[in-house]
C-alpha cells in the first residue's frame, strides 16, 4: 500500500447459510407449534460463560453415524477433520426444536449459540424437515450436501441435535470453526467490574486484534498486549451498564477475518429466551434490488447516529461488485482474494485511488441480514458509521438458493474523495494559511503573513510536481528560486511539498511553529495524485524567517 492510503477490510459470515434437508417429510402437529420455540430443553454446563470446558461429546447411534459421514467427507476433500462439540450439540438440540418451519433466523440463531458459549464465527447449518421414519434415504440426501458445505469453509467442529414432535424427528447438524484460545469470560459482569480477556490465536491465523461496540454505540480499540500468537485486553464495566459487544480478529490469507464475536453484559442479565423473530426478508431477485436495499438500510444506520449521508459512486459500486462475484464464484468471504489482491489493487485497476479506503464483506440470507450482521459486528460498525469517510459503492453477487431465501455476497467500499474537486488553487491556498496560523496561535506565535515573492516560488513548484517537470523530493529548487526573487530580505529559507486531500490534512512540524518565521509563501495546484485520486492539492510551502 502507498503512503496516503489506508484500508480496512473485515469478512463477515452470516449464518453461512443454515440449509434446509428435504426429504421424507411429516407435517408438524399444528401451524402455531411449527413457528413457536419451545423452551429450552436444557442448560449446557458452560452455559454462564463463553469458552468454558465443558464434557466431550461423545455420539451415540444416529448422531454417531452423521458424525462419521462428516468426518469422512472432511477428509475426502482434504479439509480438516470436524471434532465433536458438546456446545454445538446443546445449540443444535434447542434450534432442532426452535426453528420455524420456513426460514433460519439469524437472531434465533445467533441466541442458541451465545447461550451456549459459541461466539466463533456463525456455524453452518443443515436441517432436515420433520420426518416419520429416519432411514437411509435420509442419510445419503445429507451425505450428497456435505462436498459443497465443508467446501465452504474451514470447519473443524461439529454438533448434532434432534428434536421429537407427535411422532416426527427432525435433525440439525452444526458446523463450526474454532481457530482461537480464550480464558473462559462470564456472560455477564457486575457494573463497574472488569475482566482480562487472555487467549491466542490459531493457525493460520496471526495478529489479533480486539474491538468493542459500547452501549452508547461507539467502537473502541482496549489497549492490547501481544505475544506472538497469544494476546491480553482489560474489557471494563466502567463506563456505563449494557450490553458490550466484543470482538476478537486474526489475519490470514484473505486478510482480516472475526475469530470470535459475543455480547457481554454489563450490571445486567443475558437473555434467556429466544428472540422475537424478525419479518422475514422477501426473495432477493436481482442483485440491483439488492444493492439497492443495503445502500438504503446503510444510509439510514448513518442517519440514526447522526452522522452525514455518504454519496453514492457507481465506480466504486462497480468494484464491489466484481469482489463479490469473485467470492460467489470461488466460495470465499475475504478482502484479500488471490486473483485481484485488496480493495486498493482492486480500485488502481479501475483507475480509482483515494486517501481512505475501508472496506466491509458479507455473506448472507438477505440485505437486512446482511446490514445487521455488520452493524452487530464492531470493527464493520466502525466502518459504516465512519467519519472519515464521504462515498460508498456497494456490489451484490447472488448465490444459491435454499429454504425460501436467496443467499448473497456483499461487499460495501467506501472511500474519503480528496476535497480539491470544485476547489480554486486560491481557495485552498487561503484554507493552508488558516490551518497554520491556527496552529500558531496554539502555541501562542503571531500568524506569519503571505509574500507575494515567496508565494510565486511555491506556486511554480508545486504546478511543476504537478506536471511531471520536478519530483516532490526536490524542493531545493522553489528554495533557490525564493531566494532569486527576494534577494537579502530573508536570512533564512526552507521548502516544505506535501499532497494532501484537504488542507485540514496538513502535517504536524515544527518549522511551522519557529518563532524565527518572519513570512511565508504558499502554492497550491490541484490535480490527480496516483495515491489520492481526483481533486488531489500538491501543496508547497515556502518559509522565510530571520
Amino acid at each position: 500500500m502507498k503512503p496516503g492510503e489506508r484500508a480496512l477490510a473485515i469478512a463477515l459470515c452470516l449464518g453461512c447459510a443454515a440449509t434446509a434437508t428435504p426429504g421424507p417429510s411429516a407435517p408438524p402437529p399444528s401451524a402455531e407449534a411449527s413457528t413457536q420455540p419451545h423452551a429450552p430443553r436444557r442448560k449446557s454446563p458452560a452455559a454462564g460463560s463463553y469458552f468454558a470446558p465443558g464434557p466431550a461429546a461423545a455420539h451415540s447411534g444416529l448422531a454417531a453415524r452423521i458424525e462419521e459421514m462428516v468426518t469422512g467427507a472432511a477428509a475426502r476433500l482434504g479439509r480438516p477433520r470436524p471434532e465433536s462439540d458438546v456446545r454445538l450439540d446443546e445449540a443444535a438440540h434447542d434450534l432442532a426444536a426452535w426453528l420455524p418451519d420456513n426460514g433460519t433466523p439469524q437472531e434465533l440463531l445467533q441466541f442458541a449459540l451465545q447461550r451456549h458459549g459459541v461466539v466463533e464465527p456463525p456455524a453452518r447449518f443443515l436441517v432436515t424437515a420433520w420426518l416419520n421414519d429416519l432411514d437411509q434415504v435420509v442419510l445419503d440426501d445429507i451425505a450428497s450436501r456435505l462436498p459443497g458445505v465443508l467446501s465452504g469453509g474451514k470447519y473443524n467442529r461439529l454438533g448434532v441435535g434432534f428434536s421429537k414432535r407427535a411422532g416426527a424427528t427432525r435433525i440439525v447438524l452444526a458446523l463450526g470453526e474454532t481457530y482461537l484460545r480464550l480464558d473462559p469470560i462470564p456472560r455477564a459482569l457486575p457494573a463497574g467490574a472488569h475482566i482480562t480477556l487472555r487467549g491466542r490465536v490459531l493457525a493460520p491465523y496471526r495478529s489479533p486484534e480486539v474491538l468493542v461496540t459500547t452501549p452508547a454505540g461507539t467502537v473502541e480499540r482496549p489497549a492490547l498486549i501481544r505475544d506472538g500468537p497469544s494476546f491480553r485486553a482489560v474489557m471494563s464495566c466502567r463506563a456505563r451498564e449494557g450490553r458490550y459487544q466484543v470482538e476478537v480478529m486474526g489475519e490470514d490469507a484473505y486478510g482480516s477475518q472475526i475469530l470470535a464475536n459475543f455480547p457481554l453484559y454489563c450490571g445486567e442479565p443475558p437473555p434467556d429466551a429466544p428472540p422475537a423473530q424478525a419479518v422475514e426478508e422477501a426473495l432477493v431477485t436481482s442483485p440491483e434490488t439488492a444493492e439497492k436495499r443495503c445502500f438504503e438500510l446503510l444510509s439510514a444506520d448513518r442517519a440514526r447516529a447522526g452522522l452525514p449521508p455518504l454519496v453514492w459512486d457507481d465506480a466504486l459500486a462497480e468494484v464491489a461488485r466484481g469482489h463479490s462475484h469473485d467470492m460467489e464464484q470461488h466460495d470465499f468471504v475475504g478482502h484479500v482474494s488471490p486473483r485481484t489482491g485488496g480493495a486498493v489493487d482492486r480500485m488502481r485497476r479501475a483507475h480509482l485511488a483515494a486517501p481512505v479506503v475501508l472496506e466491509n464483506v458479507a455473506r448472507a440470507n438477505g440485505p437486512e441480514e446482511s446490514e445487521q450482521g455488520l452493524m452487530d459486528s464492531p470493527g464493520h460498525r466502525a466502518n459504516i458509521l465512519s467519519r472519515e469517510v464521504t462515498h460508498v459503492g456497494i456490489g451484490v453477487a447472488l448465490g444459491r438458493e435454499s429454504a425460501g431465501s436467496r443467499e448473497l455476497f456483499v461487499t460495501q467500499l467506501f472511500v474519503r474523495r480528496a476535497a480539491g474537486v470544485g476547489l480554486t488553487a486560491g481557495q485552498a491556498a487561503d484554507d493552508v494559511l488558516t490551518v497554520i496560523n491556527g496552529r500558531r496561535r496554539g502555541a501562542h506565535l503571531p500568524p506569519l503573513a503571505r509574500d507575494g515573492a515567496l508565494d510565486r516560488a511555491a506556486q511554480e513548484f508545486s504546478r511543476a510536481v504537478l506536471a511531471g517537470r520536478a519530483g516532490r523530493d526536490q524542493g531545493q529548487q522553489a528554495t533557490r528560486r525564493a531566494v532569486e526573487l527576494t534577494g537579502t530580505r530573508y536570512r533564512q529559507v526552507a521548502t516544505l511539498f506535501t499532497i494532501l486531500p484537504e488542507p485540514s490534512r496538513l502535517p504536524e512540524t515544527q518549522l511551522i511553529e519557529s518563532r524565527a518565521l518572519q513570512a511565508v509563501g504558499i502554492g497550491v495546484a490541484v490535480g490527480t495524485s496516483p495515491d489520492m485520486g481526483e481533486g488531489a492539492l500538491f501543496v508547497t510551502l515556502v518559509l522565510a524567517g530571520s
